[in-house]
């Protein structure tokens, strides 16, 4: 009876240790800290702007944009889409996007055809000198891009293209029969990130609604 006991304490003991270390990545990961696991050690930091700082406007004609002034981004919002803030971004939605009842995006909606633009902006802290930040991986492998397209283009996915004429990084995934799935592009501009990513793609359509976003998209920087 002691031994069971025993036993019972050793992995009651284990789940606890187990559930801290979770708890402490879980942590480290919130606060946009990374870690080398050999070291321990803190070596960058990046975080996400809140998405109730960014602003929804209006012009003279009724068209609606997205404005983050402070960090010089506008996007024009396509007619009768939706605009919805989150904790880390704002979400461009099309009229058919439907929502579950705790506010988040349904799937079956997104399934059924319908689509949409994430957009976030984040930023880097150099923590240590000699260890890039992401931002400075990221125009690294624009360069990597840059030199070697083809090779990038059909093994990864990535290609170079131009928002409001600065260099961009789109990273498109594709079904094994060619299907576009989903696109993420990312600009770097000094220490910020400005992201635009479209989520699971189900019709092709939503390619093309994507690309029309992103032709309006304006950086101020």
């Amino acid at each position: 009876m002691s031994f069971q006991f025993s036993g019972k304490k050793l992995i009651f003991s284990l789940i606890i240790i187990l559930l801290l270390f979770v708890g402490g990545v879980f942590l480290l990961w919130w606060l946009g800290k990374d870690v080398v696991p050999e070291q321990g050690e803190i070596i960058s930091k990046r975080w996400s702007l809140k998405g109730e700082t960014y602003e929804i406007t209006t012009n003279d004609l009724g068209q609606k944009f997205v404005e983050y002034k402070e960090e010089g981004l506008k996007i024009k919002v396509p007619e009768a889409w939706i605009v919805k803030k989150y904790y880390e971004e704002v979400d461009i939605l099309d009229p058919g996007v439907e929502f579950n009842e705790y506010g988040g995006i349904s799937g079956d909606s997104i399934r059924k055809g319908a689509c949409g633009m994430a957009v976030e902006i984040s930023k880097s802290e150099k923590v240590d000198s000699e260890i890039p930040t992401d931002v400075e991986d990221l125009r690294n492998l624009i360069e990597i891009v840059q030199k070697n397209p083809e090779e990038m283009k059909e093994k990864e996915g990535y290609d170079i293209i131009e928002i409001d004429r600065k260099l961009a990084l789109r990273w498109i995934i594709r079904k094994d029969e060619g299907e576009i799935i989903s696109i993420t592009v990312e600009v770097p501009i000094d220490n910020t990130i400005y992201t635009f990513d479209s989520g699971v793609i189900f019709s092709e359509n939503c390619v093309d609604k994507f690309n029309k976003i992103l032709e309006t998209v304006l950086i101020n920087k």
